[in-house]
């Protein structure tokens, strides 16, 4: 799997809402100073009504992330455990996790780290 299109907002104006209903979702990175950052997805239906929402746990980084096969993903870093963990845009399931010395390791770093300038200076990688 490859991921391209690294960045901190996304907006869907015709994500699937269930059965053959569409809706609006925006995906956006919050940043907490002392937490990290972490993903939230909100929705709007087409009569104009939020939905709540959906919050992942906080990271060091996080990115929204294309793969090849058409998904969204969610990019997270953790600093603590060194790994690079890539969830479902539904941010209940994971797709995978990379650790220092997988193969994928390096390029996901790299699109964890290209336009982050929220990055603290402390993180050391590897």
């Amino acid at each position: 799997m490859k991921f391209s299109n690294p960045r901190t907002t996304a907006v869907f104006e015709d994500w699937p809402f269930g059965g053959s209903q569409r809706c609006r979702m925006e995906f956006k990175i919050e940043s907490h100073p002392t937490r990290g950052e972490r993903c939230i997805r909100t929705s709007t239906t087409a009569n104009n009504r939020v939905g709540k929402p959906k919050k992942s746990t906080y990271s060091t980084m996080c990115r929204i992330v294309d793969g090849n096969d058409g998904k969204t993903y969610i990019l997270e870093y953790n600093q603590v455990y060194k790994m690079i963990h890539v969830r479902e845009s539904n941010l209940k399931y994971s797709f995978k996790t990379a650790y220092p010395g997988d193969p994928d390791y390096d390029e996901l770093w790299k699109m964890l780290y290209h336009d982050s300038s929220a990055v603290s200076q402390d993180i050391n990688i590897h």
